[in-house]
């Protein structure tokens, strides 16, 4: 019962794994990788470089052309123009593991052909002829004399990378929460101003309403007053022409009300930005570190079939050392493929997130 349950729910993940995005992906990398390797065009460091690098092109969204242009014509902060260099190194990254995966795929070829030449491994009774022999040392030499493909990032890089990263999102927090203090300062002190005018305005009008009563009384005795100031000519009887306010003699102010406004909107975009950065990077982060404990594992394990194969491949002559040479590699053999499928695809949904981040910060800044 518990083992079908767990087979429904490695099912279920498989199934949820191979979205439409996840196998174009898949069948763009693996499209290219075959025609690399038939071409014999992952052989030398160079040629595997150039290759990488027109991968990166292929994979990375948006690419990285496209993003030189827009933070060479857009005035991108410093800590959004590190996180979209922190992205484009993850993915270089990721295809360096891709090139790794596939190359150790291919390496393990001979493995697979040993134990398909010696079907009867577990019979003790029965014993490999010269020719098996032959072969199969032939082959587990070969096979020793190979590199590990997946040391290409070392256990040290995974590191490096990772405290980088932490110190970037660690400053992209800080950056965002520090706009968001300003904005909640902002409209604290605008509702303080509002309240302060509505009270002014308060007191203004009670001041009117004393001031006007006072001026009604004013107003009792003040036509007598006029008259015989009049009277006595102590006032001209000439009018003044009225000052002619026309608009030539009026000066506009700037309106700090507009400034404040943009700068808020602005304020509001780079919070946005730095948002959506510092998540994509978060998710980067646990990536990078799955995928590293994933590569020290098979880093391994690569190595310890390689100590296996070359006591195989050293004792071609003795019998009962070759048997269990190919046993023991057939015990890991299955498990090791596993493993080695798991982290392809951890690599793929890496490259994913990357790329939806970076779409969703690119949909920001636009």
């Amino acid at each position: 019962m518990a083992l079908s349950r767990s087979s429904s729910v490695n099912q279920e993940y498989k199934v949820a794994l191979r979205t439409n995005s996840y196998v174009e992906l898949w069948s763009k990398v693996q499209s290219q990788l075959m025609r690399s390797t038939s071409f014999g065009l992952l052989t030398s460091v160079s040629s595997r470089n150039l290759f990488i690098a027109h991968l990166s092109e292929t994979l990375l969204e948006p690419g990285r052309e496209t993003l030189a242009g827009m933070i060479k014509n857009l005035h991108l902060h410093h800590l959004v123009i590190e996180y979209l260099g922190a992205s484009s190194g993850a993915c270089d990254i990721c295809e360096l593991l891709l090139v790794g995966v596939h190359q150790t795929q291919v390496n393990y070829g001979r493995i697979r052909k040993v134990i398909r030449l010696t079907q009867r491994a577990y019979d003790c009774s029965s014993n490999y002829t010269n020719r098996q022999c032959e072969i199969i040392s032939r082959e587990l030499g070969a096979f020793s004399s190979l590199r590990n493909p997946l040391l290409v990032v070392s256990r040290v890089q995974f590191h490096d990378i990772n405290e980088s990263y932490t110190i970037l999102l660690h400053e992209l927090v800080k950056k965002r929460d520090r706009i968001k203090r300003k904005a909640r300062l902002a409209r604290l002190c605008e509702r303080t101003g509002s309240c302060c005018l509505v009270a002014s305005c308060g007191v203004m009008g009670m001041a009117s309403f004393v001031h006007a009563a006072h001026g009604a009384l004013v107003a009792v005795s003040a036509p007598r007053l006029i008259y015989r100031c009049f009277g006595l000519g102590l006032f001209p009887n000439n009018k003044e022409k009225p000052i002619n306010d026309s608009p030539s003699t009026t000066f506009s102010c700037p309106n700090p009300k507009k400034s404040n406004k943009h700068k808020s909107r602005k304020n509001k975009r780079l919070s946005s930005q730095l948002d959506v950065a510092g998540k994509g990077l978060y998710i980067l982060i646990n990536d990078m570190g799955t995928m590293g404990s994933l590569v020290g594992r098979l880093q391994d394990e690569v190595e310890h079939t390689r100590e296996w194969a070359d006591m195989g491949a050293k004792n071609s002559k003795r019998d009962k050392i070759l048997k269990e040479v190919v046993r023991e590699l057939d015990l890991n053999s299955l498990c090791f493929m596993e493993l080695l499928e798991e982290l392809e695809e951890h690599i793929y949904l890496c490259l994913l997130a990357i790329n939806k981040s970076r779409r969703s910060l690119l949909q920001e800044i636009l």
